[in-house]
């Protein structure tokens, strides 16, 4: 099953372009309405719209997780409907790529994507529609990070970078403001632009805003006794969210590890070799979207050629959808928090 789940991953990743096109033509044929509502723009943005469905659905098949799929799928209905986009258009968007992948797909990779496609038809059809998001405040750290992201909103940076050292000085200590107040502004920030209430602009600000703060905490925090370890952080190929590596770069630092952060934009190659230049005892790689998977994946296998006795975290937003994913990855451990990646990596590396 595995094997076959790899072969059909790597042929509708490699046509994802083609097929997205064909699915596009099929959605708007079948769906004079669907055409109707989008315009001259309809075939362009359902193209673009279902070669990410296609990469989603290859990616889902690399790891042998139907529910992967099934999470992305479903995970995009808020953005659908806060956008005025029918649920109903969703749905067929999904028939098409499924009656499209079916027509053009090798005759030995149709089956597991057809059944990949089912499952997330039948999972959107049968859910509900989304709860409202809980409001934030519920705890003083969703308080203050509340409180962040409406003074950056409000374009006054000065201020939501005061309010965090504040209560560092008061009773907040800078691993929770990392772990309680900062990552939880990220995951407002984020939460907000899904559901369309919030600008690429305004969550990119949000961003820089948050960058900014971990700059001064991480220079002020008190370290705990060195282990005698090194930790190497990166990002994945194709992920742009970098602040989860470097958070945990500052955490680790801050639980007396030598850490050396890479960011992203690295070729996999170069962070093999960068393992032996900084004497690495742990990888921590973040990977953020499940189109990111078959990058992390050659990274790791490198990064074991190049250094078989290095222990590899990996982490990020797509462990939430799929706990178990790092075994499929070969890495030795996942991670879906920060405060997880901690104990985790303490836990594969123990201090010297």
């Amino acid at each position: 099953m595995a094997e076959g789940a790899d072969f059909s991953s790597r042929i509708v990743e490699a046509g994802a372009t083609g097929y997205a096109a064909g699915a596009a033509h099929l959605l708007l044929e079948r769906h004079p309405e669907t055409a109707a509502r989008f315009g001259e723009t309809a075939f362009g943005k359902w193209k673009e719209h279902l070669a990410l469905r296609s990469r989603q659905l290859a990616a889902a098949l690399l790891v042998a997780e139907p529910a992967l799929f099934v999470a992305d799928v479903t995970w995009s209905r808020t953005s659908f409907e806060s956008r005025d986009v029918p649920l109903a258009d969703l749905l067929a968007s999904l028939e098409c790529l499924r009656d499209t992948l079916a027509a053009e797909l090798p005759e030995g990779s149709r089956e597991l994507p057809r059944r990949y496609l089912e499952a997330s038809l039948e999972a959107l059809a049968a859910a509900p529609p989304p709860a409202p998001p809980e409001p934030a405040g519920r705890t003083p750290g969703e308080t203050l990070a509340l409180r962040l992201l409406e003074a950056t909103l409000a374009g006054d940076r000065r201020r939501a970078k005061a309010l965090v050292l504040e209560a560092i000085g008061e009773s907040l200590s800078v691993r929770a403001a990392y772990t309680e107040v900062l990552a939880v502004t990220q995951r407002m920030a984020g939460d907000l632009w899904h559901a369309g209430a919030l600008s690429v602009p305004q969550e990119h600000f949000v961003t820089a805003t948050v960058r900014d703060v971990m700059a001064v905490l991480a220079d002020r925090a008190p370290r705990a006794e060195p282990r005698g370890l090194g930790a190497l952080l990166a990002v994945a190929p194709g992920n742009g969210h970098e602040l989860a590596a470097r958070a945990l770069a500052d955490l680790l630092e801050i639980d007396g590890w030598r850490t050396v952060y890479l960011g992203g934009n690295l070729p996999a190659s170069d962070l093999a070799v960068a393992l032996g230049q900084f004497e690495a005892d742990l990888l921590g790689l973040s990977i953020a979207l499940s189109t990111q998977l078959r990058g992390a994946r050659r990274a790791i296998r490198l990064a074991r050629a190049a250094k078989p006795e290095v222990k590899i975290l990996v982490g990020g937003g797509v462990f939430f959808l799929a706990p178990g994913l790092w075994r499929h990855l070969g890495a030795d451990a996942g991670a879906a928090s920060l405060d997880e990646a901690v104990a985790v990596a303490a836990r594969l590396c123990p201090a010297r």
